[in-house]
């Protein structure tokens, strides 16, 4: 199942879940304007993730530019501590399942979330 965690006020997270909803993909939204991330579901995403914090981080978030100087020099734990009680450090949104990992909105991305048989469908069409 396609994890996406999102925020209300995310203009690429209403786009990547009209975007799932047209090509019918199922999706589970956890929302992180009124839900905490939990710290298993953290530890899923840095795994899934290429560079580990550095995919996730949005360096844009106030939280992140008050502790800029100093945020290189912490250690990955107290990162996710701080994730844990602030989800403003995490960019979005975060797609994932157990296959694939995108952060961000991103058209040609995405794609790769559509299961394969359903991308055989769309390409037979596009090639009719």
């Amino acid at each position: 199942m396609i994890k996406l965690y999102t925020s209300s006020s995310c203009s690429s997270c209403r786009k990547a879940i009209r975007w799932l909803k047209k090509h019918r993909i199922e999706f589970e939204t956890i929302n992180l304007s009124t839900t905490a991330i939990e710290r298993k579901d953290l530890i899923e995403i840095l795994t899934a993730s290429e560079n580990g914090l550095e995919d996730i981080i949005s360096t844009q978030c106030h939280a992140y530019q008050t502790l800029k100087p100093k945020f290189e020099e912490l250690h990955v734990e107290q990162v996710i501590k701080m994730i844990e009680e602030d989800n403003s450090f995490l960019r979005r949104p975060i797609i994932f399942d157990e296959h694939h990992f995108q952060v961000g909105y991103n058209e040609e991305g995405i794609r790769q979330f559509i299961p394969s048989q359903m991308r055989k469908v769309q390409l037979k069409k596009e090639e009719d």
